[in-house]
């Protein structure tokens, strides 16, 4: 199968607020209640536009089945997260590859085209699916960070040294199928410098 992971459009607003608010992904959020339609139509437009936000779709064949998102982005740093397309607009076993593809571009974006140094992330204590991921790439536990009313998460740091010494295992085999269109704000810090 082949994927692109491209900048999300203006236009996907809809397609976004109706995945997030999606109950299996809304499981695995600090905020775990739906998010208010008019507050993501206020946010949209800032999230878009945050020089320290990135949002990027994962298509697969041409069709939109997941998202990744970076915020916090520094030369040394990014935090970053994902979640995909519910499955009643994609099988569950098309679902399960898309989040594993999706997390391996993640990687491969926050190294190869932000360029940042560490990569955090916040998993869901009770997410094992997620957890073992993460830690089957040599991602290591940094902390606990106490939510109110939740579990806890976990939050994890993977290095560019861990990501460049290429002794890490992740389950996506279609690396070569894989296409990542630079942000024209990543083009433009290539092109400068």
């Amino acid at each position: 199968m082949a994927y692109l992971l491209r900048r999300v459009r203006e236009s996907e607003s809809e397609m976004i607020y109706r995945w997030r608010n999606e109950p299996r992904v809304r499981a695995v959020m600090p905020y775990d209640g739906p998010v208010d339609p008019e507050y993501h139509r206020r946010w949209w437009p800032q999230a878009l536009n945050d020089p320290a936000r990135r949002m990027l779709i994962l298509e697969a064949e041409g069709v939109p089945v997941a998202i990744v998102i970076f915020m916090e982005i520094t030369a040394a740093s990014a935090k970053w997260g994902l979640y995909t397309a519910p499955e009643d607009e994609i099988s569950r076993g098309r679902c399960l590859r898309a989040w594993i593809a999706a997390d391996f571009a993640g990687m491969r974006y926050a190294f190869e085209i932000l360029g940042v140094e560490t990569l955090w992330c916040e998993i869901l204590y009770t997410h094992s699916a997620a957890l073992r991921l993460r830690e089957r790439t040599g991602a290591v536990r940094t902390q606990l960070r106490e939510v109110a009313g939740r579990p806890p998460f976990v939050e994890m740091k993977f290095t560019r040294s861990q990501y460049e010494a290429n002794d890490w295992q992740h389950p996506f085999d279609g690396g070569g199928e894989m296409e990542i269109a630079m942000d024209s704000r990543e083009a433009r810090a290539l092109l400068v410098g």
